[in-house]
């Protein structure tokens, strides 16, 4: 981990610990101090009140600097969890944990040692500050816990709605001879959905037209389709900016020099073009054929002399900003040719 990933990573976190601990730690003092009744009670209150402003608004504001983080670089420490889905479970736990701990541990056996010790003045006094603090922990943390618990499932339904999914890759194969093929992803656990369905890999024969038979399905097919979960992290180091309305002939364009021939393109276009045009710019990158590879590996049980593996990574902008251009290189098909396209949206 990079020294900047890991102070994104305490200030990201740090926003979203700090505000409960403090507030808690507020609310056992309040309590703390009306039990021992050391003070007058509008001193007290007071006292709370000013505190737990004070503290409110330093976590909030470490809380806001912790959102404006492109917490994206956190995704291939936390999986497939949102980071702040990720960190809410940890708080969750912390907090319910030291809850139950305080509640059915510390607390009777303070209680135990409190009406033991009853007699003794000196003892009775730390017995009953130590039976104070446990008491104001309980009674703090529970509203606590409580609303962890449900930030956190509100979080993880959150994830299953936006998590991101890498749309209609359909793969293409072009053999020169018929040919039985067995063909096998390597992450088949992000698999979502897929047409015939993937059951641990498709066997296959191919046409030279084109046409795929599949011998689980005995259907033919004119490609494979398949769509699953994807958080490839994408930071637009370059790419390219494009309106909405020039999407059709960018895309035909750039489709064209990585390789896809008319039809290809044809139906890329028909699927993109309804959610790209609408928006007022675009910011497109193409993944490579190699990036397309770490991300989903594909076992052919035999190679093709040109393998062609494109997925778009986009998403809207309202005004127009500056960006590297992508540079794509020209891909040439030569002889026997599987090609795959698909695409991904980002928020």
């Amino acid at each position: 981990m990079s020294l900047k990933v890991f102070i994104l990573f305490v200030i990201f976190f740090g926003g979203f610990i700090f505000l409960p601990m403090l507030q808690t730690h507020c609310i056992s003092k309040l309590v703390y101090a009306l039990f021992l009744k050391e003070r007058k009670t509008s001193t007290v209150i007071i006292s709370f009140i000013w505190k737990f402003a004070l503290v409110t608004i330093i976590g909030i504001t470490w809380f806001i600097i912790s959102l404006n983080i492109d917490n994206s670089v956190f995704y291939k420490y936390t999986g497939d969890v949102d980071p702040i889905g990720f960190v809410l479970i940890i708080e969750q736990a912390i907090f319910t944990i030291t809850f139950f701990v305080n509640l059915f541990i510390s607390l009777p056996l303070i209680i135990y040692k409190y009406s033991k010790n009853k007699d003794k003045k000196d003892e009775k006094k730390k017995n009953k500050a130590k039976l104070a603090q446990t008491i104001a922990y309980v009674i703090a943390l529970f509203p606590v816990c409580v609303v962890l618990t449900a930030a956190s499932f509100i979080s993880m339904r959150a994830m299953e709605e936006e998590r991101y999914t890498v749309k209609k890759p359909v793969m293409y194969i072009y053999p020169e001879k018929e040919m039985d093929l067995n063909i096998k992803f390597g992450h088949e656990d992000y698999i979502e959905v897929s047409y015939p369905k993937y059951k641990d890999s498709w066997n296959i024969h191919v046409d030279t037209d084109g046409t795929i038979y599949d011998y689980d399905t005995d259907r033919n097919y004119y490609a494979l389709y398949w769509e699953a979960k994807d958080n490839v992290i994408e930071d637009f180091n370059d790419g390219f900016v494009v309106k909405g309305e020039d999407v059709t002939s960018f895309l035909e364009e750039k489709l064209e020099i990585l390789g896809l021939n008319e039809r290809e393109i044809n139906e890329f276009i028909i699927y993109w073009l309804p959610i790209m045009e609408k928006n007022k710019y675009n910011l497109i990158r193409f993944r490579t054929t190699e990036e397309v590879n770490e991300y989903m590996p594909l076992e052919i049980s035999e190679n093709p002399d040109t393998l062609i593996r494109v997925i778009m990574d986009f998403k809207a902008l309202d005004k127009k900003i500056t960006v590297k251009e992508q540079k794509l290189e020209k891909v040439e098909r030569k002889g026997y040719t599987i090609v795959e396209w698909g695409g991904r949206e980002l928020k």
